[in-house]
């Protein structure tokens, strides 16, 4: 963990969700080149393909079609899965770095920072923000709402993944 220092305001919700939003396009630019690549090389298939090449060859239908569906949807599963464990993965690298913020966060000039000392967090406490922020998502939204409400009304503008993290993003001053 670094123990740089940073001055700043907390950071409000719409300059987060802008973050958010960036670090959204940045990752999803990058998934579709990964399995970009992986479909021309050869190695993903994906499953509608299967169901069409069984029906062709003359398998039964219906149980064709049912096969198919399921294997769409176990690979909906599989790739949400995957990329909720990318999208963690990044956002502990970057902001447990010497960065202490993913790349959107950076191009609008936050930071991620413990509220003790205003000093960057590590990779541990980063870990344990997205853990928990990924568990208030699987809420059905509710823990989302939850916490939006916390950010919007809270004196440092602090999640509930913040709050008990002892973290909080600033928008650092120039």
């Amino acid at each position: 963990m670094s123990d740089k220092f940073y001055r700043g305001e907390p950071s409000g919700l719409f300059r987060r969700f802008c973050a958010w939003f960036l670090d959204g396009l940045i990752f999803s630019f990058l998934m579709l080149v990964l399995l970009g690549t992986l479909l021309v090389a050869g190695l993903l298939v994906l499953p509608e393909v299967h169901a069409v090449v069984a029906v062709q060859k003359g398998a039964a239908a219906e149980q064709s079609l049912v096969d198919g569906l399921i294997a769409e949807h176990a690979a909906a599963l599989i790739a949400s899965a995957i990329g909720i464990i990318l999208w963690g993965g990044i956002t502990m690298l970057f902001e447990g770095s010497r960065m202490h913020s993913t790349p959107g966060k950076y191009i609008l000039g936050l930071r991620v920072v413990r509220v003790m000392d205003n000093v960057g967090v590590g990779y541990g406490a980063s870990f344990w923000r997205y853990v928990l922020l990924a568990l208030l998502g699987a809420l059905y939204g509710l823990g989302m709402i939850a916490n939006l409400i916390l950010m919007l009304t809270t004196e440092k503008k602090q999640g509930f993944h913040d709050m008990i993290m002892g973290t909080y993003v600033i928008r650092i001053k120039s």
